[in-house]
Parts: C-alpha cells; structure tokens; sequence
C-alpha cells in the first residue's frame, strides 16, 4: 500500500508557501494588541487625555479606527 503524505509548507521570509503559492500571513498578534489600545483610549476621560497631552477628538479618532488599520511602522 502506498501512502500520498503532502509535504509540509515550506517557510519563506515573507510568509509560508503552500502548493507553490507563496502569501503573508495576518499580523494576528499586532491586530489584537492595536484592538486593546484603541479599546483602552477610548475609555479614557477628556481630563485624562489632556493631562497626557493628547487631544480628546483625536484619541476618539483614533479609538474608533478598525483594528486591522495598522499605523504606519508596526
């Protein structure tokens, strides 16, 4: 009896590679912290943001941007 064993995926610096397709994968770490952070600066009070410098409207922008809109160099 023969057996048909897939190989596993091969590693690439810029992702995996399955069936000779080669794809990035998900920064699911850096969208969970990102989520937590803007959570947490939208519970924030306007005094509490001033006191750290930080406008109140801007911080709300910030806090309602989706999770997957990372800012830029993370």
């Amino acid at each position: 009896m023969t057996s048909h064993i897939m190989p596993l995926p091969e590693h690439t610096a810029k992702g995996p590679a399955f069936m000779g397709l080669k794809f990035k994968v998900p920064p699911f770490g850096k969208w969970i912290a990102v989520a937590r952070e803007r959570s947490r600066l939208g519970r924030l009070t306007d005094a509490q943001l001033r006191d750290m410098g930080i406008d109140p409207k801007a911080a709300g922008h910030e806090a309602a941007r989706p999770f997957w809109d990372l800012p830029a160099g993370r």
